[in-house]
């Protein structure tokens, strides 16, 4: 694919590139900003005009397809594995953003929450989260998108892993795929430091699943809730 071609290019090639405009100089991470900035607006723009109902049209094969796979993992696996990592992030803090992320979904904000990350193609919330999410999105930085239902809960008994007490704010998730088979979960813990918070996340999928998965997740996470986290800042600023 050609978007991961120069991607890794990026990373192994020392661009020294720059443009100069009447008096300043942009040098390449200005450049790097510039790209993303309009790809961002661009993936927004396609998304918006192709629609929740045309968005599953034009994927239909391709989540089929990972609705196999996942079929065949759940399948082959005897239990879950799972991979955690946590997030420092300046502000809001813990209770401020969980009321805001949960607003989100409560006021059926689309648009907010696909933008949070690029590989977000549907973001549905069914009766305001109360009945769940739908949600199309490459899980674990796939080569493919997953239709996934999410089913929202923080009963300890749905998880695989405990929830660490440390953390009080608490956002969890079972993952199903189209066929109503579960194929993971996902805990999401926050807890204030000094001068913002810090997020847990945890992502569980079935043991036969290949573990760049989860490693892929653990960055997709990191991604979508920063944006998220940077998009509370700017609407609770002041309250």
């Amino acid at each position: 694919m050609f978007w991961k071609t120069t991607t890794t290019a990026r990373h192994h090639v020392t661009d020294t590139t720059y443009a100069v405009m009447a008096d300043r100089r942009l040098e390449p991470a200005d450049l790097d900003a510039e790209e993303l900035t309009r790809a961002h607006g661009a993936l927004a723009y396609l998304k918006a005009r192709i629609g929740n109902d045309k968005m599953r049209e034009l994927l239909a094969d391709d989540l089929a397809e990972t609705t196999k796979r996942t079929e065949a993992w759940a399948a082959d696996s005897t239990g879950w594995k799972n991979a955690s990592f946590t997030l420092v992030l300046p502000g809001p803090d813990a209770v401020t953003f969980h009321q805001f992320f949960l607003s989100l979904m409560q006021q059926d904000r689309e648009l907010e929450m696909r933008a949070g990350h690029p590989d977000h193609f549907l973001n549905h919330p069914v009766e305001g989260g109360a009945g769940g999410a739908q949600v199309i999105e490459n899980l674990g930085e796939d080569d493919l998108p997953w239709y996934i239902d999410l089913t929202f809960s923080t009963d300890q008994d749905k998880y695989p892993v405990s929830w660490d007490d440390a953390y009080p704010e608490r956002v969890g998730a079972i993952i199903f795929n189209s066929n109503g088979t579960q194929i993971g979960s996902a805990m999401h813990e926050m807890r204030d430091t000094s001068d913002g918070m810090e997020i847990k996340f945890t992502v569980i999928l079935p043991n036969a699943a290949p573990d760049a998965l989860l490693d892929g997740h653990l960055r997709h996470f990191a991604v979508e809730w920063r944006n998220w986290a940077r998009l509370a800042r700017e609407e609770t600023a002041g309250e």
